[in-house]
């Protein structure tokens, strides 16, 4: 016979409290059923956003946000990035916009935009959230090998846009130079006198990344109650250069005079909010806590909500961005990690 504090609480009549007779002693677990009845698509800019002005590159961007809603953590919820690559002849030169002229005297490093990433750190209330124990500087490395070999369907959700950083990579072995075929396709999408766009999903890291497939997982979006969380705090820490990215020809030639640099155009923080409700006036948040404070732990059980409908602008963004998903209501896991 199990311990005293390990006993189930006793149904009424059932014996060993299972099921549906526990959830009486659970509150929190009674929102498995609620409904996602809207949500909103919110775009926060970095608190910082001045330093992402002028020819030097930012070396940390932050963003703040504290929730007033749970948010659903799944292909919405990402990080919007717009820049484009600039060159010059030489130090005395003025920058210009790097076009299909530039392709043959220049290689960018595999994944170029990890590659500029010293780290990224998320904050709760000031505590660092530590989601791996990898070595620093390791993961941009590790992320470039799991993207070599990633199914294509959870590439094509991770990164939709040709221009991705993900997409920079050799498809044959020792074939990266100007001269291959791999370099020239992904080079037109960026190298193009113009800006570009992309989305970033942070690898592995809490709470962007939830669950081991992720966008693949049939119980997507995840919601999370950060409206019952407080704070969280977002910091990309750069490297104080970018030629580490750019791999010139050697001394001697005219284009090894060139310098190239990335140049952040925006740098958004994008997040799905729900408006969720199970009892009258009530949201999920709400429940959940209730459980909480009664000592129930949510990590204990499983839940799910249906997602009903979609706020205007949030459609029009999953289209532009994802115009392959269905926007057919889809079963949502609340709290698959917490």
């Amino acid at each position: 016979m199990a311990p005293p504090s390990r006993k189930r609480a006793r149904g009424n009549g059932s014996g060993g409290g299972g099921g549906g007779a526990s959830d009486r002693h659970l509150p929190w677990l009674n929102v498995r059923n609620q409904d996602v009845l809207s949500t909103d698509y919110v775009e926060i800019d970095p608190i910082n956003k001045a330093d992402l002005d002028g020819e030097k590159a930012p070396s940390q961007v932050d963003f703040e946000y504290s929730a007033t809603k749970p948010v659903l953590f799944g292909p919405m919820t990402k990080f919007a990035v717009k820049g484009c690559f600039y060159v010059k002849k030489d130090a005395a030169s003025d920058w210009k916009e790097a076009e299909a002229a530039d392709i043959a005297d220049v290689v960018l490093q595999y994944n170029w935009f990890e590659m500029l990433i010293k780290s990224v750190d998320v904050f709760h209330n000031n505590q660092r959230i530590t989601s791996s124990n990898e070595q620093r500087f390791i993961s941009a490395y590790l992320n470039t090998m799991l993207y070599a070999y990633m199914d294509p369907d959870t590439k094509k959700f991770l990164c939709p846009q040709a221009a991705h950083p993900a997409n920079c990579l050799p498809k044959e072995k020792n074939k990266w130079s100007t001269a291959s075929q791999s370099w020239k396709d992904y080079a037109a999408h960026v190298f193009k006198g113009a800006s570009f766009y992309f989305d970033f999903f942070p690898m592995f890291q809490f709470p962007f990344y939830l669950g081991s497939n992720f966008v693949n997982d049939p119980n997507v979006p995840r919601l999370l109650p950060l409206d019952r969380l407080g704070k969280m705090h977002v910091r990309f820490t750069f490297f104080d250069k970018q030629d580490h990215i750019f791999r010139k020809p050697g001394a001697g030639v005219a284009a090894a005079n060139k310098m190239y640099r990335f140049a952040f155009e925006e740098f958004k923080m994008c997040l799905e909010e729900s408006s969720a409700f199970s009892r009258v006036g009530e949201t999920a948040g709400d429940q959940i806590q209730d459980g909480i404070s009664r000592g129930h732990s949510p990590a204990t059980g499983r839940h799910r909500a249906r997602r009903v409908a979609h706020s205007q602008d949030c459609v029009s963004r999953h289209l532009s961005s994802r115009g392959h998903f269905d926007l057919l209501p889809r079963q949502t896991s609340v709290l698959g990690h917490f």
